[in-house]
């Protein structure tokens, strides 16, 4: 009789400390609404960082050039949330106006990405004679409506799967380059980064020619891992973005680097980065059965001052199947309780 293989677990951090953004008003200074025609921009709801008004009504017209497309990232968002958005909400816009298809409603959640099929969108801000609070702030960047970023240097990514590569590649990538892919999948939703090849300069550490990839919007989130020779081949995001940076000196240059991604649900994956305070995996298909032949790994990265607690809270398989713990801070001498 075949096994029904159940691993669920939980990971708790005993120690950790919060970091908050600071306070800070966006280019517009939080106005209600206006044109923006720039290839890229920022602007958020009056009054932001504070309170928004009551009865506030707020549309703001992106165009960008002809042959783009329009990625919209809300980096903030806190409103007074109710079913279905009836209160206070934003609507977005597939085109110029508030008569365009409708790209989605929203009142919660932070960088939630929209990807518009044109060079116009439209953001409609309401809020109603209730609470109030403190408001969003989003930014955009114009995306070419057809492209390839195989040999480019950077840019954003924002379909469900993809490609890219270093600059020239399968050729020599050029000297001090510095390129950076955001790659964004949609909302509960995590990316499945796989280098299929890796040629580069190696030197101690990787100090001069490497890849890092970050565990999130951008180069300030977590570092998944740091790269430049044959290594770890397959990095699994606890989000829906992930940023991917390439550096090189000025010395000598290599082929580079070949990479594809793809979204996948959470609790289907086998294996991966896990660097949040607190995250639950599971085995593959779980609770449905596992796949014969599997074997995932989960690697799990806190900060050196803390220590990681792993709670089984479940688990259903065969007697020949193995679960290995190792743990990666054996020096780690806090108390999890």
């Amino acid at each position: 009789m075949a096994s029904i293989g159940r691993v669920l677990l939980n990971i708790f951090l005993i120690t950790f400390a919060f970091h908050g953004k600071n306070d800070s008003a966006t280019q517009d200074g939080g106005a209600c609404g206006r044109y923006l025609v720039a290839n890229s921009g920022s602007f958020a709801s009056p009054n932001f960082p504070h309170q928004y008004p009551s009865n506030a009504q707020c549309t703001w017209y992106i165009r960008v050039g002809i042959n783009q497309r329009i990625m919209l990232n809300f980096t903030e968002l806190h409103m007074e949330v109710s079913p279905r958005c009836s209160h206070d909400y934003i609507i977005i816009y597939d085109g110029p106006s508030i008569n365009s298809a409708l790209i989605a409603t929203t009142c919660t959640g932070s960088n939630n990405i929209f990807v518009s099929s044109s060079s116009s969108m439209t953001v409609y801000f309401r809020s109603d004679s209730n609470e109030t609070r403190r408001g969003f702030s989003a930014y955009y960047y114009s995306l070419p409506s057809h492209h390839s970023e195989g040999a480019s240097c950077g840019g954003y990514l924002v379909d469900d799967s993809g490609s890219f590569a270093s600059p020239n590649y399968p050729q020599q990538y050029p000297i001090n380059s510095q390129c950076t892919w955001y790659i964004r999948v949609g909302i509960n939703q995590r990316i499945k980064l796989n280098i299929t090849d890796l040629q580069m300069v190696t030197g101690a550490s990787c100090k001069f020619n490497h890849v890092e990839i970050y565990n999130g919007p951008s180069m300030n989130s977590a570092l998944i891992a740091k790269i430049c020779s044959e290594s770890e081949r397959i990095f699994i995001s606890s989000s829906n973005s992930m940023t991917v940076h390439f550096t090189t000196d000025f010395s000598l240059s290599n082929q580079g680097f070949s990479a594809n991604y793809n979204s996948m649900s959470h609790g289907a994956t086998c294996g991966g980065y896990l660097v949040g305070h607190s995250e639950t995996f599971a085995s593959p298909n779980y609770p449905h059965q596992y796949p014969n032949n599997a074997q995932c790994a989960w690697y799990i990265r806190v900060d050196s001052n803390q220590c990681i607690r792993l709670d089984i809270t479940e688990i259903q398989a065969a007697k020949k199947t193995l679960l290995r713990r190792q743990l990666l801070n054996p020096n780690c001498y806090l108390p999890c309780l």
